[in-house]
This record gives structure tokens, C-alpha cells and sequence, in this order.
């Protein structure tokens, strides 16, 4: 199983929506997906129609102090979309669990990896969504992933965030915690054409990170789609953003396999 983070420190960007419709389109394609809702916000949860099930959510999974700690066949919720499971999120439970991760050190920023390797075998590719910011939470992600895209609107704000991101998925990459981590890529998303669009487009090329050629222009279906629990690249198949989230799975899955057989991290 392929490990993917969709993730930024800038809120905003639109990370939970691009997150839910990979997921979909890649349960479309015929792989079996885990959708993991690691944000406290559980807005990942929400944009499949979901909730915790019996008060059982990620955070219990990754609290020690859960006693009893359910399973992962009692908190995962089976087929949100075609071909796609969801751990689900919940504020409360997922802020205890980081606090707890917090006093556990190396062994708690291990533990969503930990679990995700115990199932691994089940399915091809998951995808995690996260909160915005680096630490924390934001660190157990990159942990546990394989490839990271950073998500980042066209935009001078979203430009310098993206580069403290990428600085510290480096980070985590140079350590012992997870030296198989790469940067995939910049995937721009609510991309409205003009000059800053293009002129930030041509800074994050210069800063050496990969942008995908395939961006994500802004999109009142996907908003509407997910406030109805059904991802955009679902609901919306034969318009123009079933189509685009089409070719950005596609683009992605080269640069997997591309960048994850490369000796050297890549930007």
C-alpha cells in the first residue's frame, strides 16, 4: 500500500477536498482505497456523508490511553464510495490522541504508521488528510506517508507556506523517523488564470519543487459536492472537475512511481 499526504500549513487551500477526491476517483479506477481523517475538523469524514460509528473514530486508534483500544475493523466505515474505506475523524478524540502522541515522543509520532503497515495489505493506496500546520499531527502524517503533495493556491501567501511545508517534510526525511518520504509534488488548486497565477507558478518551478502540470480551477461543484457528502470527482463525472480530478490521479500515480523509485529525495 501506497501512502499518500495531500497536506500545507496554510488553511484554506483547499487540502480535505483534493484529499476526498483522489480517494473517489482512485476507488473509481478500481484500487482499494483507505481514506484516513487525521484532522480534528473531521471535514474529510463529512465530505463522504460519514461519522464516527458507536463513538469510535482514528483518535481511539492512536491513544494509549483507550482502554479498551477498539479495533481497526470496529472504527473503519466500509465503503463511502466505490472501492473506498474511511477511518474517521473526531475533534475530541484526535486532540486527546495528539496530546497523547505529544508525551510519547518518537513512539507516538510511529503510531499511525504502525497501523496503517498492520493493514496494509488490504488496500493499494491511502490517502490521509491533515490539520493545517506542520507540527503535531501534521508530523504523525508524514511519518506514515510515502509521498507527500503539497496542496497550494497560485497565491504570494500560499507561495511562502508552501516552501516552510516542503522544508519540513525535508526534515522528516533526513531523519531516522522516515527516510523513504518524498515531496511529489505542488498541486495548485483553485487556480483562477492570471498574472500572480502564473507568476507563482514560475517562483515554485525556480524553487526547485515539482509542480504538476495538471492543476485545479476553482470550482463552485466541488464545495456544493462536498457539503452534500459526495466528492466532486463523484457527483459531478462528466463536467469539467470529474474530468480534471481524473488526470490529477493520473499525473500523481506516474509521479509515485517515478519518484518513489528515485535514490535521492525529490522536489
Amino acid at each position: 500500500m501506497y501512502v499518500v499526504t495531500p497536506g500545507q500549513q496554510k488553511g484554506g487551500v483547499g487540502k480535505t477536498t483534493v484529499t476526498a477526491n483522489l480517494a473517489a476517483i482512485s476507488g473509481e479506477f478500481g484500487l482499494k482505497v483507505l481514506a484516513v481523517d487525521l484532522d480534528p475538523q473531521s471535514h474529510l469524514t463529512l465530505s463522504f456523508g460519514q461519522q464516527a460509528r458507536k463513538g469510535y473514530s482514528l483518535g481511539d486508534l492512536l491513544n494509549s490511553q483507550v482502554n479498551p483500544t477498539p479495533t481497526f475493523d470496529e472504527v473503519v466505515i466500509r465503503d463511502v464510495a466505490p472501492g473506498v474505506d474511511l477511518l474517521p475523524g473526531d475533534e475530541r478524540a484526535l486532540e486527546l490522541a495528539e496530546n497523547d502522541i505529544d508525551n510519547d515522543k518518537i513512539g507516538g509520532l510511529l503510531r499511525l504508521r504502525t497501523l496503517l503497515e498492520s493493514v496494509g495489505e488490504r488496500y493499494q493506496l491511502c490517502f490521509i488528510d491533515t490539520p493545517p500546520k506542520i507540527e503535531g499531527l501534521g508530523v504523525v502524517a508524514m511519518v506514515a506517508s510515502d509521498g507527500i503533495v503539497i496542496v497550494s493556491e497560485p497565491q504570494t501567501l500560499s507561495f511562502a507556506s508552501t516552501k516552510v511545508y516542503a522544508a519540513k517534510v525535508a526534515q522528516v526525511a533526513n531523519s531516522p523517523l522516515n527516510p523513504n518520504l518524498r515531496i511529489l509534488g505542488v498541486l495548485l488548486n483553485k487556480v483562477v488564470e492570471g498574472e500572480e497565477s502564473q507568476f507563482i507558478t514560475g517562483l515554485l518551478r525556480e524553487s526547485g519543487l515539482h509542480v504538476f502540470e495538471q492543476s485545479i480551477p476553482a470550482s463552485r461543484l466541488a464545495s456544493k459536492a462536498a457539503a452534500g457528502g459526495i466528492p466532486a470527482a463523484l457527483a459531478n463525472r462528466n463536467y469539467g472537475i470529474g474530468k480534471t480530478y481524473r488526470a490529477v490521479a493520473d499525473e500523481i500515480s506516474d509521479r509515485l512511481t517515478e519518484v518513489l523509485t528515485a535514490p535521492e529525495m525529490a522536489g
